[in-house]
């Protein structure tokens, strides 16, 4: 009788069903591709792949909820969500983060391929206006330059900030955007502008920063997550399932790039 009951209780740790259904673990964050995608797309963002693939063989229900990032912050803050996606350690203090990442990004700077503008340095920014989104945690170097030169700033908000900004940039409203270089040219081709872009250089003096999968401080799990989150890391990319769901994205494994480089370009078809 007793070996039974272990039995059951190991049982229902391993696989958490209850009487409604598997228990569900929810992730929130603005639509990046690719990233995490728009809802509704035949690809969610690898962000999203890697998560069912490390939680729902465990029993878990994986749900997927988009919202404009600054809320996304808040509510997963509140306990209303799971995990936040993508977040620098910067972006949200106080969370719960993994020991593994789960990207990594250099800021790039783009414009029209009628310019011939090209970042070198702070000094170049004095020339150009840049379009950026409102509660990214941008550079410290580059929130600096803003403070003192807020003029040289437009600033976008909403669930679709970025399309906005590159549709300024096409009207010649803004000069520049800086952005994360794989989501910058998947929306890019997405939007049918990949053509109309150029890649005006990458940040010379920040580096290349780590992204994570962060759980709600709020919530007396999100240690058991981010701990289950790091070991199916580890196992996918020890299996080789790790490149297999990138590579739907054209992308390689983070823990492959040099410091210095961004991810390659993807190579998605236009959804």
């Amino acid at each position: 009788m007793h070996k039974q009951l272990l039995l059951l209780l190991c049982t229902l740790f391993l696989f958490p069903y209850s009487a409604k259904g598997a228990e569900e673990i929810s992730f929130v964050g603005d639509a990046w591709p690719p990233f995490n995608n728009a809802i509704g797309q035949p690809q969610e963002g690898y962000f999203i792949d890697i998560a069912r693939a490390i939680y729902e063989p465990l029993g878990y229900k994986v749900s997927y909820h988009t919202l404009p990032w600054k809320r996304s912050v808040s509510w997963v803050k509140e306990g209303h969500y799971n995990a936040l996606l993508g977040p620098f350690k910067s972006e949200a203090p106080g969370f719960i983060f993994p020991e593994e990442e789960v990207g990594k990004t250099v800021l790039s700077f783009f414009t029209t391929k009628k310019s011939n503008w090209q970042f070198n340095g702070i000094e170049s920014l004095k020339d150009v206006k840049l379009g950026i989104v409102q509660s990214y945690d941008y550079r410290p170097w580059l929130q600096q330059f803003r403070q003192r030169h807020p003029d040289n700033f437009l600033v976008v908000a909403g669930n679709n900030a970025i399309e906005k900004n590159l549709e300024l940039l096409i009207r010649g409203r803004i000069d520049t955007i800086p952005s994360n270089e794989s989501s910058f040219l998947y929306r890019a081709k997405s939007s049918g502008i990949s053509d109309q872009i150029r890649l005006a250089g990458r940040d010379n003096l920040g580096g290349s920063k780590s992204l994570y999968i962060a759980f709600s401080p709020a919530l007396e799990k999100s240690a058991l997550y981010a701990e289950l989150f790091s070991k199916g890391v580890r196992r996918l990319r020890g299996s080789g399932e790790l490149q297999l769901i990138l590579d739907q994205y054209g992308l390689i494994d983070w823990a492959d790039q040099p410091a210095e480089t961004t991810p390659p370009t993807t190579t998605v078809s236009n959804q």
